[in-house]
């Protein structure tokens, strides 16, 4: 069984490098893993959940003020090139 903590961390390490899936490093779970988990956790809704947890947590740390955030556009990653960016 592959530890969620180690998926989650291995999904934000995309967006954050820009990389492709492929290029994930080994310290993570294998990207096929990590890339499952992140389409069926987007499709079923769990992913934006673990997004908004994780900024109530860090609101709550004081580290962001959530009123003062707000949503541009949803952030997608690219299935082939693992590469972010946003929807129009």
């Amino acid at each position: 069984m592959h530890s969620c903590l180690e998926v989650i961390n291995g999904i934000l390490w995309i967006p954050r490098t820009r990389a492709s899936w492929i290029d994930l490093p080994e310290r993570f779970q294998s990207s096929s893993t990590c890339f499952r988990r992140f389409s069926h956790w987007s499709k079923t809704g769990v992913f934006r959940k673990i997004l908004e947890t994780l900024a109530q947590d860090l609101e709550s740390r004081g580290g962001i003020n959530l009123s003062e955030c707000f949503e541009m556009a949803p952030l997608q990653v690219n299935i082939r090139s693992g590469v972010s960016s946003q929807s129009v």
